[in-house]
């Protein structure tokens, strides 16, 4: 439902000519979504196994920078998530849809009820820098020389931009590092 309400969403007049799939937000939505069809298969068939894992530890990295970001930026400093006012883009119904939902769905059938990843971590750097680098194409193809980036924080100069983008990927890494090392059938395996 959130992607039917995102597609209908009014976009701010400096945001309109890229269209919605420039915020990260709705790519990571759209990868959640897939996921969760990705998931339904593999329960009914036991099939797209390493598919289900692959999406499994890029989507939860994925929804984790989205709402780390969007909600500490949201709370403490809204003026860099949207130039305008939030709630007036955004209902509360619907940002948590967005914003909370995936990482929340992402995080439980990752820890609750898959194993934990078999993935390395070299192969993990690879996505995360891939998406990164992939995101910041995207972005650029997007935009022209009059454009605005969708998120202010991005309105920086393109060294500050490269830091931001190393940074937040350097995080997404840590939390598949993170999560891989927390998930509950690896401490009882190592207990």
């Amino acid at each position: 439902s959130a992607l039917n309400t995102l597609a209908a969403l009014p976009l701010p007049d400096e945001l309109k000519h890229a269209g919605q799939y420039q915020f990260l937000t709705n790519i990571a939505l759209s990868l959640s979504t897939a996921y969760a069809a990705i998931n339904i298969y593999h329960s009914l068939t036991g099939k797209a196994s390493t598919l289900k894992e692959y999406s499994s530890a890029t989507g939860l990295p994925l929804n984790f920078i989205v709402s780390l970001v969007y909600w500490s930026l949201r709370i403490c400093f809204t003026n860099l998530i949207i130039a305008d006012n939030v709630e007036k883009y955004i209902p509360l119904s619907l940002d948590l849809k967005i914003h909370l939902l995936p990482l929340l769905y992402t995080a439980l059938d990752y820890f609750l009820l898959m194993d934990p990843w078999s993935i390395d971590s070299k192969t993990a750097y690879i996505i995360v820098s891939s998406l990164a680098i992939l995101y910041w194409a995207w972005l650029h193809l997007l935009m022209d020389e009059s454009s605005s980036y969708p998120y202010p924080f991005l309105n920086v100069s393109t060294g500050n931009r490269i830091l931001i983008f190393v940074l937040i990927s350097l995080i997404a890494f840590a939390t598949f590092l993170s999560a891989k090392r927390l998930h509950p059938a690896r401490k009882l395996k190592n207990f």
